[in-house]
């Protein structure tokens, strides 16, 4: 559940807590927006223009779920789509690691984490709003790194050894995956919605 920006206290009449909460649904903040409707009707016995921003709420409550449930699926695609591109850049050699590192591994994430935690709304908890970017950002990471690793396999030397396979075909590609779905998800989480608490 949501925290209110002011106490119930603050608002002395029905007219104030209707604003407030239709601010709060321009906002996105839907639990606060029907917690402010419901003491607006408790502050007056005219319920008719509340019953109207409630069922404003509800319609617009029900698309913003919508777009939550398919967050983290656009999250995967669009990093599906940024990585490909990706492949096919050559960077410079003098440069190249920290270039593509920067690239791959910090400012796409920043970018898709956003994207994910805008999408996912402001009702959803930190916790949830960063495993949606994790695991649609990281999966895309993963692929992007299991296929270059693929692509370009002849400029590796590896043996036959399953350790050696394990290592190189397994472990680089969950690394880039974990790090770039870490730095997504905690933009997911603390960046795309700034508040002052969040349930975890």
């Amino acid at each position: 559940m949501s925290q209110n920006h002011h106490q119930d206290s603050d608002y002395q009449n029905a007219g104030e807590a209707i604003q407030a909460a239709e601010l709060a649904l321009k906002e996105n903040r839907f639990d606060d927006a029907k917690h402010l409707v419901g003491l607006a009707e408790r502050l007056s016995d005219q319920n008719t223009r509340t019953q109207k921003l409630l069922r404003r709420i509800k319609v617009e409550e029900q698309d913003q779920d919508k777009r939550a449930q398919t967050s983290q699926v656009m999250g995967f695609f669009l990093g599906l789509a940024f990585y490909t591109f990706l492949s096919f850049i050559i960077f410079p050699s003098s440069v190249g690691i920290l270039v593509w590192a920067s690239i791959t591994l910090a400012l796409v994430p920043l970018f898709l984490g956003w994207i994910v935690g805008r999408r996912s709304g402001y009702d959803c908890t930190y916790r949830q709003r960063f495993f949606k970017a994790f695991w649609g950002v990281g999966g895309a990471v993963w692929i992007y790194g299991a296929g270059n690793l693929i692509f370009w396999r002849s400029r590796f030397t590896i043996t036959n050894t399953g350790a050696d396979i394990l290592l190189v075909w397994g472990a680089v590609p969950c690394f880039y995956a974990l790090v770039a779905g870490t730095v997504a998800g905690i933009v997911s989480a603390r960046l795309a919605w700034l508040r002052e608490e969040r349930d975890a």
